[in-house]
């Protein structure tokens, strides 16, 4: 398949090219300068309250019952009584009264299809095995069919190993496994990332002369999404693109590869996938295909009105305008500093009286990011009084919950003080009213805030006190920076600085004894290690990069793909070679740049602070090392 994409390629990308041109000659126009005035249109036409769409039209909901074969409703004994009264029964019970009522025995597989395909989904992967059993007690035997719609079920939930196991009957049966069934197994795959066995599947169906259709390629680029190998999606999707109308793209495989745009920040592709799919395609766009959209927008702050304009069409549709959606715009709020909007977003979101639109962890995480990104443009015109889209606009906001909201009065919180002091207390309002919100990365969301608005005693105090400790984990001490010089200043006993305790009341200070401390990610020590060497804190980080390599030693850290582990790291020893710089050690630095310079491949600009501070001191031997370590000669840098 790989190679056929290959051949394709040089095609494809000339179409590619031609497609860009035409857009660009298009119907667009000069680009639009996107003013506060137009942003606050926007949000008050996306918070305005719509009249709600009546469903009248739609067709009542078909009764159990009557789906149900003869045979099986004659076996039902107690449990007809069961089905009449309940809208969605549980099978559990229907189950057993069949099985004492003679069970599969003399039924024909059709007719046990039949009713397996008359259970939700749900209920269809809870009994998997309950049928499997049920049907070889009776002496039925179950059809490839019969594994399809079992498939299908624990495929669409992620369990994989029903999957895999159903799938290992079917061949034992011996029965030849069709297109579908293959489709459900890459499915499957595509839940837990494993592309090795996805492609071994893809294989065995091209030796078994199968022709793969959409949803088999749908669920190969997924897997490869989720597996964060984007290029081979996109060979994926290319090929698919032109090969033939029976595999041409539907909605889902757009909103896949839109969200795919969105993991690289790639919104400007995003927009021209969207307009391919509805423009070019003619394809009706779904909510998924805008939410996709939405999240590519929302993760460029050049993008925040264009993310808002998505949601108000996706409204203006009929389409429903659901939590995740919400938790974009506040992600674009966090992108762009909007920390107004945030708050007040979020505070509509609780008053919606729903529990569909109640902010949960991600909402909390989101509003922590705009208050490190905000960056207090006072001279902001108000915002727009808004009222919320949810089911119950009118919902009194001095609701009990929002009264204990740590919201300062303020509409534009004023200082960094102002900032600090509420965000501290929004994650004690967490710790005490929403514990289960209580995250790695709600903390590291707050360190950020720590980190950007100046509240450096604050941020080494919930590193050191708030996060469980890092297990004991024996590990090399090569590994380790030279043990702490003791003439180096102890930042971890610093006092707190008039600026670091601005806000806070200390006589009030948290209570944490009944807390459950969630564990440090390799994200907290990036964190940590930012703050080092902002403030050349260098004892801080030796501490950090100490417990750093303890956690390189768990589970948590080999369970990290490979690619971002290894950018990770690259980034947390940049850091640390640039604290010691920075600090004055900068030959320890160079040592460990020594120890480092084939393990990455390291550009001018990742040592321009180490080559500036040899420029500085004028350490003729440090620049020649540097030189060396970056393959250039005397007249570049």
């Amino acid at each position: 398949m790989i190679s056929a994409i290959k051949r394709l390629e040089q095609h494809l990308q000339l179409l590619e090219t031609r497609y860009k041109d035409r857009l660009r000659k298009g119907a667009f126009g000069a680009p639009v300068e996107i003013t506060e005035e137009m942003q606050d249109q926007a949000y008050a036409s996306l918070m305005a309250p719509q009249p709600s769409l009546s469903t009248s039209f739609l067709p009542a909901p078909t009764p159990l019952l009557p789906r149900l074969p003869e045979p099986i409703v004659k076996r039902l004994g107690t449990a007809l009584e069961v089905i009449e009264k309940e809208e969605t029964p549980k099978w559990a019970p229907i189950l057993q009264q069949i099985q004492a009522n003679g069970g599969f025995k003399d039924l024909e597989i059709s007719v046990v299809n039949k009713m397996v395909f008359a259970m939700s989904a749900s209920q269809r992967s809870r009994h998997s095995d309950d049928i499997i059993s049920m049907l070889k007690e009776s002496g039925v035997s179950p059809n490839t069919f019969t594994y399809d719609l079992l498939m299908m079920a624990n495929a669409d939930i992620g369990n994989v190993e029903k999957v895999q196991a159903l799938f290992n009957q079917l061949k034992e049966a011996p029965l030849i496994p069709n297109v579908r069934i293959y489709a459900h197994l890459l499915k499957a795959y595509s839940h837990t990332r494993d592309v090795a066995a996805a492609s071994a599947a893809f294989q065995e169906m091209h030796e078994l002369g199968i022709k793969p259709n959409l949803i088999v390629y749908t669920s190969l680029i997924r897997t490869c999404i989720n597996r964060e190998e984007l290029h081979t999606a996109w060979q994926i999707f290319d090929l698919i693109k032109y090969r033939s109308t029976e595999t041409a793209p539907d909605v889902t495989t757009f909103s896949l590869m839109i969200h795919a745009c969105s993991m690289r920040g790639e919104a400007e592709k995003a927009l021209d996938l969207f307009r391919y799919m509805t423009e070019i395609r003619k394809l009706e766009p779904d909510a998924a295909a805008y939410s996709a959209l939405i999240h590519a927008c929302a993760v460029r702050k050049d993008y925040f009105l264009d993310a808002w304009k998505f949601a108000i069409e996706m409204r203006n549709k009929g389409l429903k305008v659901n939590r995740r959606v919400l938790n974009f715009l506040l992600q674009s709020c966090g992108r762009s500093g909007d920390l107004t909007r945030a708050r007040l977003l979020l505070r509509l979101m609780m008053s919606s009286g729903g529990d569909e639109y109640q902010p949960d962890e991600l909402s909390f995480q989101h509003l922590f990011r705009a208050y490190a990104a905000s960056k207090l443009r006072l001279s902001q015109s108000p915002p727009p009084e808004p009222l919320f889209v949810g089911p119950n606009p009118g919902t009194d906001l001095n609701h009990v919950e929002l009264n204990r909201l740590p919201f300062l009065q303020d509409t534009r919180l004023p200082s960094k003080r102002a900032i600090l002091t509420e965000a501290k207390q929004l994650l004690r309002y967490l710790m005490h009213y929403r514990p289960g919100f209580y995250s790695t990365r709600i903390l590291n969301a707050y360190m950020d805030v720590c980190l950007t608005q100046h509240g450096y005693h604050e941020l080494r105090r919930v590193f050191r006190e708030n996060f469980a400790p890092v297990a004991e984990q024996p590990h090399d001490p090569e590994d380790d920076y030279p043990p702490t010089d003791p003439n180096e200043e102890d930042e971890l006993d610093e006092s707190p600085t008039k600026e670091d305790t601005a806000g806070y009341d200390e006589d009030n200070d948290w209570s944490e004894s009944d807390v459950r401390k969630p564990p440090k990610n390799i994200y907290t020590f990036e964190i940590a290690l930012e703050y080092s060497y902002k403030q050349k804190a260098l004892r801080f980080a030796r501490h950090v990069w100490t417990e750093r390599m303890r956690f390189c030693e768990s589970q948590a850290y080999w369970d990290i793909l490979q690619p971002i582990r290894k950018r990770l790291d690259f980034t947390a020893e940049k850091l640390m070679m640039e604290t010691l710089a920075k600090a004055g050690a900068l030959h320890e630095a160079l040592q460990r740049l020594e120890i480092l310079q084939y393990e990455y491949n390291w550009k001018p600009g990742d040592l321009k602070v180490l080559y500036d501070k040899a420029r500085e001191r004028e350490d003729m031997d440090a620049l020649r090392t540097l030189r060396r370590i970056l393959r250039l000669d005397e007249r570049r840098w």
